[in-house]
């Protein structure tokens, strides 16, 4: 196997870790993981160095998502802000005023973090933890 053909495969598969898991979640790394190991001792290459990768990738993307987590407002804080949001009884988005929102976890679906997002404009409202 040539040099470039081996940069090509490793491209590929970075795609691949980087674009699923934010899709399927945890259970998607293991089994990229474990094929990323297959090629990577298939073509020969040095184990240690697969296993840097995932120790530090990994656990970065974790504390990045669990960190902008943090940085989106709570509700209250969100109402100080954009006081025009709140009429009533309903809360509206500060960017275009709809009043629909998804409700997101943050890891997965049945995450205690979570947070709101606007169906109309996708953008991020205000975060909670559900008990």
């Amino acid at each position: 196997m040539h040099f470039p053909e081996f940069i090509s495969i490793l491209l590929i598969l970075m795609a691949f870790f980087l674009i699923f898991p934010s899709m399927f979640g945890c259970l998607t790394i293991l089994v990229l993981f474990g094929g990323f190991i297959f090629v990577i001792l298939y073509l020969g290459l040095k184990f240690f160095a697969l296993i840097l990768l995932f120790f530090i990738y990994y656990p970065f993307k974790l504390i990045n998502k669990f960190y902008s987590y943090h940085k989106i407002p709570t509700i209250d804080t969100y109402i100080l802000n954009y006081p025009y949001t709140k009429i009533s009884d309903e809360i509206n988005c500060y960017k275009c005023q709809y009043t629909k929102f998804n409700n997101v976890g943050l890891f997965t679906t049945n995450s205690k973090n979570r947070y709101y997002m606007c169906k109309n404009c996708s953008s991020i409202l205000f975060r909670f933890k559900v008990i």
